[in-house]
């Protein structure tokens, strides 16, 4: 896969654009033509001072934090302050085009350090450095770019090749609710229902068909919080929401799901009773500390709720990333036999990138998707099922 440099290049004046817009429009509703909104001093004094707002969060140093978390929480409580609340959007804009700046879009950094004299970026993957058994992968760390195709289309394929792009389709929500037996979610994956739509049409109380794409980013969030057992006050930071209003967000969609409350608690049992929890192909995470915190006496709601966590995000990821890789494996083999200028490019999680010559595509897309729709025999025998895109720039669906 190629870094397009020149591609690079137009999508850094777009951002470094916006950045700027974003800091004019600061100046303008501070009337300060020195601000600067990449500095923490600057914003301190903007919203503390001037704007008088009340810190939601200290530093270690006890000074009033500006970090993303406190900024969100300040949104909620200054709903009805138009110019305050348009303030702190207009930096968190700001912040998120400076960041993807500063470490993907600038020369000598990101992927422009990583690029061999071809052109091409070669990353190093690592089966050892994730403890659910996930690739890691480093230089680039390209499990840690912005999902947007704006950015991820910046790499291309080689000259008359191109991308088969193959994404599994909510493979960790589709494995705990096939090991739970969840009824409800297993049901609506039968029909092809999005099962983040389908929660966002329950919190929201409106057709599918009406679901708009923060409704299903906030579903999508909600299921997410019920299987990894994410408190309210946590769904609660995530969604810019009220404590209460995100319990009973929670409440509601893990009334929804019974059996993977009752799951949870089995797989706490087995952390329990044998010290580890295992995936569905038997790989095996030590639940570190779990007797100490246990019988200790003490309250250690907090560390125990982190290791009920960890159980339930190790099963979850592990047997998720587990099919992944085997069906790569599957696919590789089946590559270099029948494909031989086809070779894997990126390995994302639950995704896979493969470029081939522009022809061989379709052939290989089928290929794909035959290897990594095959039953599972250790998830009852089921499927995940996949989407499968031919685009020459990665992120992009054609």
């Amino acid at each position: 896969m190629i870094w397009d440099r020149q591609r690079r290049d137009v999508v850094f004046k777009e951002y470094e654009a916006a950045a700027r817009a974003a800091e004019e429009t600061m100046k303008r509703a501070t009337g300060d033509a020195m601000l600067k909104a990449g500095s923490t001093k600057d914003i301190r004094r903007v919203l503390f001072d001037q704007m008088a707002i009340d810190p939601v969060k200290f530093t270690p140093g006890d000074k009033p934090s500006t970090d993303a978390l406190s900024l969100q929480k300040m949104l909620l409580s200054l709903e009805d302050d138009d110019e305050r609340h348009s303030f702190i959007k207009t930096l968190l804009d700001h912040r998120e085009r400076a960041k993807a700046i500063s470490d993907w879009l600038s020369v000598g950094k990101g992927f422009d350090v990583h690029v061999h004299g071809d052109g091409r970026i070669r990353p190093t993957y690592s089966l050892t450095k994730a403890r659910t058994g996930r690739l890691a992968c480093s230089e680039p760390a390209l499990h840690g770019t912005p999902r947007e195709s704006i950015i991820r289309g910046i790499v291309k394929a080689a000259p008359n090749k191109t991308f088969v792009q193959l994404d599994m389709s909510q493979a960790e929500l589709r494995v705990v609710a096939i090991a739970a037996n969840e009824t409800g979610l297993l049901e609506q994956f039968a029909r092809g229902v999005d099962a983040h739509t389908a929660t966002a049409s329950l919190l929201f109380g409106v057709s599918s068909e009406q679901v708009t794409k923060e409704q299903r980013a906030k579903g999508k969030i909600a299921n997410f919080a019920t299987i990894y057992l994410i408190s309210p006050q946590g769904f609660a930071d995530q969604n810019n929401m009220k404590p209460d209003e995100a319990k009973k967000f929670l409440d509601q969609v893990r009334r929804s799901m019974p059996n993977i409350q009752r799951f949870s608690d089995f797989l706490w049992h087995q952390g329990q009773t044998y010290g580890y929890v295992a995936s569905a192909f038997g790989r095996k995470r030590r639940l570190t500390g779990l007797s100490l915190y246990v019988n200790s006496g003490i309250d250690n709601g907090y560390r125990i709720g982190g290791l009920r966590r960890q159980a339930v995000n190790h099963f979850t990821q592990s047997t998720a990333s587990d099919i992944a890789s085997l069906a790569t494996i599957r696919c590789d083999a089946r590559l270099k036999a029948e494909w031989p200028g086809a070779q894997i490019v990126i390995s994302h999680h639950d995704a896979i990138v493969v470029e081939c010559w522009e022809q061989d595509a379709p052939a290989i897309a089928k290929l794909l998707k035959f290897e990594f729709e095959k039953p599972v025999e250790q998830l009852k025998n089921q499927v995940i099922p996949v989407e499968v895109h031919i685009s020459s720039r990665w992120g992009e669906k054609g």
